[in-house]
């Protein structure tokens, strides 16, 4: 270092500052230092014997630098060592202490000062990723790519990104910039030959690379998603819809594999078709095990066949299709509301029922028949009755009969829509009203109407029922006969009038007024 320094002593020497110019001289004249670093100067002393490296001090903006970091190098000339670590550009200065005479007199001509320029060293670029996206009929010649930026740079020593990408064999372009993304406009795009993309990010500090990508050209092409997408509806398969597509693009340019994604219309839970099933060359597919009479929507995506990691397209425009009508596959919900008759000793019992939870299609009629129970001569058995459907409701009242004290009778509705009947629902209603169930509770939770209580005592039971009246509708719904606790399940007014929980046929066995 001292020899170093004796030569630049040497150099400058050779050519002495010109007249009215400082006698002091700082070497290096413009440095750019980096952050975290330590960096040496050296004053020089030209053309007078008025002072000394002895009478000189270093001044670092508006501070004196200690003397503990100054090292002189013989009478003319002093070195000082700083820490470089703030990132903001600083004058360092050479100046003599006050002198009488000439000094005084010149105060100018013995001081001088540099700008200190600050950066970081680059940072090696992370996460390049690269993407040509199909134009029209083939892929763009239009490589875009960016990458996540390591590392710090200041105003002074700002960092340049170079793209670089390279078709192996054949043509290499680049771009720079300052931002994290940048593209490279290639002579065409180079289908089933190799490329090599990396980024270098520079700055006057150095220079790194990135991890180069080296991969076939498909690796980086994203289609456009499939096109002409169209379902078909079979009446002979009402859980089935056939799906079929177009290519985006032809096969000499990217042989694709696909993915499919379905869910009933006004959901926004996607169910995917296992990818083994459509990862394949194919141009139609059928999803099977759907709901009869539901309307469906249908999504397709692709990518290229031979790259595990390449990209998938953007899903197809949605297409939709209603499933063919099944016959309702699950029962009518059967029950009663009792009310008092107009003689002595009699009831009137109106009997209603829900569509199967599983209608499979729009149900157009029920077929009911009651069977007296006390009666058990042949004519114990009303006759089949059919009950159209007239209104869009989803609970229907089918008959009001007037019933005696002490007689039961079952009940037996079937529903049909234009595919077939449904499994037959039967109500038993007991001569004799059941025991109620005991210390029935209701209260509010969390939005919902909670809802406990203990057995009746005497007999088993087979099931609950639980009945609500909520504004001027009734409502029902059933509970397995283990259950001690739920919640009302149906839609719900601000103000709820009576809650009844009843075993079996559910005559009013718990009651409970609430708000």
């Amino acid at each position: 270092m001292e020899s170093a320094t004796l030569l630049l002593l040497a150099c400058l020497a050779s050519a002495p500052p010109a007249r009215g110019v400082s006698h002091l001289v700082i070497a290096p004249q413009s440095p750019v230092l980096e952050i975290g670093t330590n960096f040496m100067a050296t004053c020089m002393i030209f053309n007078t014997s008025e002072v000394t490296a002895d009478d000189l001090d270093w001044k670092l903006s508006e501070t004196i630098i200690p003397k503990e970091q100054y090292t002189k190098i013989n009478s003319s000339a002093l070195n000082v060592t700083i820490r470089i670590t703030t990132e903001n550009s600083e004058w360092l200065f050479c100046l003599c202490k006050e002198k009488p005479g000439y000094v005084s007199l010149n105060k100018g001509k013995f001081i001088h000062g540099i700008s200190l320029k600050k950066g970081y060293h680059p940072g090696k670029p992370e996460n390049l990723s690269c993407i040509a996206h199909q134009d029209k009929t083939v892929i763009s010649k239009i490589i875009m790519c960016k990458w996540d930026p390591v590392g710090r740079q200041t105003t002074d020593v700002p960092t340049t990104y170079t793209l670089n990408v390279k078709v192996i064999p054949g043509e290499f372009k680049n771009e720079s910039t300052s931002e994290n993304s940048t593209q490279v406009a290639l002579e065409i795009f180079p289908d089933h030959l190799n490329m090599e993309i990396w980024v270098e990010a520079h700055n006057i500090l150095g220079r790194i690379e990135s991890e180069h990508l080296k991969e076939d050209a498909g690796w980086f092409v994203k289609t456009n998603p499939p096109s002409n997408v169209i379902i078909i509806s079979e009446e002979s398969f009402p859980t089935s819809l056939l799906i079929n597509w177009t290519h985006p693009i032809a096969e000499p340019y990217l042989k694709l594999i696909y993915k499919i994604r379905f869910c009933p219309q006004g959901s926004q839970s996607w169910t995917d078709v296992p990818p083994a099933d459509t990862a394949k060359d194919i141009q139609s597919f059928r999803l099977q095990n759907l709901q009869p009479d539901t309307v469906y929507v249908v999504q397709v995506s692709c990518k290229n066949a031979r790259d595990r990691h390449g990209y998938w397209s953007d899903w197809s425009t949605n297409a939709t299709k209603r499933t063919p009508e099944d016959k309702p596959s699950s029962k009518p919900e059967l029950w009663t509301f009792v009310s008092d008759g107009g003689n002595i000793n009699e009831q009137r019992v109106q009997i209603i029922c829900k569509d199967p939870v599983f209608a499979n299609g729009k149900i157009n009629r029920f077929e009911m028949k009651i069977q007296d129970l006390e009666d058990k001569g042949k004519n114990g058995s009303w006759k089949w009755e059919s009950i159209p459907v007239n209104s869009s409701s989803s609970q229907h009242i089918l008959k009001e009969i007037p019933l005696a004290d002490k007689k039961s009778i079952k009940v037996y509705v079937s529903a049909f829509n234009s595919a077939g009947q449904s499994p037959e629902a039967v109500l038993v209603i007991p001569a004799k009203e059941l025991a109620p169930v005991e210390e029935l509770k209701v209260w509010p939770h969390e939005g919902q109407l909670q809802l406990g209580w203990k057995p009746p005592k005497g007999r088993p039971v087979s099931e609950y029922v639980v009945e609500w009246v909520s504004g001027d509708q009734r409502d029902w719904q059933r509970e397995n006969r283990n259950t001690r606790h739920t919640f009302i399940k149906g839609n719900l007014f601000h103000f709820v009038s009576f809650v009844n929980i009843c075993p079996a046929w559910g005559a009013v066995c718990g009651q409970l007024g609430c708000t």
